[in-house]
């Protein structure tokens, strides 16, 4: 089975968003148990899972392919976290500043554009707010972070050999397919005929 658009390249097409808002920023993905965080600031971009379902399937005699259309849904949650340590400047005090609530309305400002609407439709990626940035508190002295969610829904298209596709999701062991199983790990192809060679068959009916 082959994709034209992987998940990865749309979680790839999500961050380069991203590093382009916040050019002075760390981009990064945040994986279950990492502890080790980048130098300050950085974006930290946490994907949820996908859950796809099939919208269209077609059969083509020309070439035995089955193909299908599935329709990708998930959630994104972005922290954006920056420096807001107390500075002195000439003997003052200067209270910290905390930006990182309005640095990340500026990506749902951006994302909620005609704009980028525009540039997301040529891949048929779709981005949408689901809650705006929020402070999130206890992250430690100097540390200013904020929080907001969005959804991602993208479409990807499947190949197959149409022999090769599972009924009821499992292979039937008597089914002449199951035995080419392996074929669906490469692209598909042409086949111009198939050779089946009995000299093994006929060494043993020698033998009797």
């Amino acid at each position: 089975m082959m994709l034209k658009m992987t998940i990865d390249e749309c979680q790839e097409a999500i961050k380069g968003i991203f590093r382009e808002l916040y050019p002075n920023c760390t981009v990064t993905y945040s994986y279950p148990g990492i502890f080790e965080r980048p130098p300050l600031p950085y974006v930290l971009l946490d994907f949820g899972k996908v859950d796809s379902t099939r919208v269209d399937s077609s059969f083509s005699q020309d070439d035995g392919l089955l193909y299908q259309t599935w329709h990708n849904s998930m959630a994104l949650t972005v922290d954006m976290v920056e420096n807001c340590k107390t500075t002195h400047t000439n003997g003052k005090v200067m209270a910290p500043k905390f930006r990182a609530v309005a640095d990340l309305a500026q990506a749902v400002a951006y994302i909620n554009s005609p704009m980028l609407e525009d540039r997301m439709l040529g891949l048929d990626i779709a981005i949408s707010t689901e809650s705006s940035p929020q402070p999130i508190y206890g992250s430690g002295p100097g540390v200013d972070r904020a929080q907001c969610a969005f959804s991602i829904d993208f479409t990807t298209t499947t190949k197959e050999y149409a022999a090769l596709q599972a009924l009821d999701k499992e292979y039937e062991e008597l089914r002449p397919a199951s035995a080419s199983k392996k074929l669906a790990d490469f692209e598909a192809g042409f086949f111009i005929g198939v050779e089946v060679k009995a000299d093994t068959l006929k060494e043993k009916t020698d033998e009797y």
